[in-house]
């Protein structure tokens, strides 16, 4: 009887909580990076945290779960003829995108993950030898050649990506076929603007809104077309002040014309 009772008063505070109490992930509103006030990765203790976390070790195609964005890349990748498959990872930490490919499609895959300085110099070392032919970690893409690869993949990442669109220009400019883009949030604005995470203080990330359909014209007028788009709702990400409805959340497969 009291384990009944305890239950119900469980469920009830449950109830009252979600109904009254809304856990927040984003605050402020920014129109320009340079409003944020950011600071580096070293002053920021969660920071610190999250990327000693992720720089423990690798994380192959035995330790990684295909579940949310991480579906994404491996159920296109699937559909593609070509024997062997070369991305371009942006943001791939220790769970890159080749780890999932490998864990479910039967090609052969070559892979450059871009991250963070910060990130890389703790990497080191970290990558099995069975991995060395195959994967390689850079701090920079500035001396890549994109025209070697055939998929630029932003897991999540793009958002964050400063200069993003000098990025976006070499890989319109490259050979590269095909960008995929996961679990980026989109506003209906025909403007950018950036907000800070609830969790970090001082902030040393500001997460790009993009303008949907800023970014779509972008793409189309370098002659990519969207193949693959899966609008995901935000209310499970809220604002402070900006309502979930003006903004959501999109995974993006975009194809050479």
């Amino acid at each position: 009887m009291i384990y009944k009772i305890l239950n119900w008063a469980i469920f009830l505070l449950l109830r009252i909580k979600n109904k009254f109490f809304v856990d927040y992930t984003w605050k402020d509103k920014y129109e320009k990076i340079e409003d944020c006030e950011l600071v580096n990765i070293e002053s920021n203790k969660s920071a610190i945290d999250y990327y000693k976390k992720m720089t423990e070790k690798f994380r192959g195609p035995e330790d990684v779960e295909l579940y949310g964005r991480h579906t994404i890349l491996p159920a296109f990748v699937s559909n593609l003829s070509k024997d062997t498959i070369n991305i371009l990872d942006f943001g791939g930490s220790s769970n890159p995108a080749i780890s999932y490919l490998l864990k479910t499609c039967k090609h052969n895959f070559l892979s450059t993950v871009v991250e963070t300085k910060f990130f890389v110099e703790k990497f080191q070392n970290k990558m099995p030898a069975d991995f060395e032919n195959i994967l390689q970690y850079k701090d920079s893409s500035k001396n890549l050649n994109f025209d070697l690869y055939d998929i630029c993949h932003f897991g999540s990442s793009i958002q964050y990506i400063e200069n993003y669109e000098e990025i976006l220009k070499r890989v319109f400019q490259s050979k590269i076929k095909y960008i995929v883009v996961t679990e980026t949030f989109f506003n209906y604005t025909d403007k950018d603007f950036f907000v800070s995470t609830i969790q970090d203080n001082p902030q040393y990330l500001a997460n790009r809104f993009f303008s949907y359909d800023k970014f779509m014209k972008l793409f189309k007028e370098n002659n990519f077309k969207c193949i693959f788009e899966n609008k995901r709702t935000s209310k499970n990400h809220r604002h402070k002040t900006i309502n979930f409805s003006e903004y959501s959340i999109f995974d993006l497969v975009f194809k050479r014309n």
